[in-house]
């Protein structure tokens, strides 16, 4: 039996997950749990040239900077960040708030951890989350390769 079989034999692997916010001195962990995430995720996708530059992008400055506008919720069992799910205010083309919605991003969850109901825990609290603050539409930004998670 493998690690990740083993792991999975665990239903309530979910429930053990302890969520909070993100904060600033999280994003760098954030970040690598990202590319962690898409790598084992999308190189099967994406054609080379575009798996590289979409992984360089996650390791940007500006990656961070985009973490830090989320309201970035982080998934832990134990002290490890295993997985992360985000919301922010879903904006109109002039760049003001579009009335009672959200989108959700920056759902990552650790390779190790897929298919154990992680994600699908993080997005249930991101909505609750973001619903609690009056927003009762929601969208998604997700890449190709995580479509059929939503």
């Amino acid at each position: 039996m493998t690690l990740h079989q083993s792991i999975h034999q665990d239903a309530n692997l979910a429930g053990l997950l302890t969520i909070r916010p993100l904060t600033i001195d999280d994003l760098a962990q954030a970040r690598t749990l990202h590319a962690e995430a898409f790598r084992f995720s999308a190189r099967t996708v994406f054609p080379d040239a575009d798996f590289a530059a979409a992984l360089l992008q996650i390791t940007t400055p500006e990656y961070t900077d985009h973490l830090a506008t989320l309201a970035l919720y982080g998934g832990f069992m134990d002290d490890s960040l295993v997985a992360t799910a985000g919301w922010t205010p879903l904006r109109d083309h002039d760049g003001t708030s579009e009335n009672a919605a959200a989108e959700i991003a920056a759902v990552a969850v650790a390779p190790i951890f897929t298919d154990a109901g992680l994600g699908r825990r993080m997005v249930a609290e991101v909505e609750a989350q973001a619903g609690a603050a009056g927003n009762r539409r929601f969208q998604v930004r997700a890449t190709p390769h995580a479509v059929p998670f939503f």
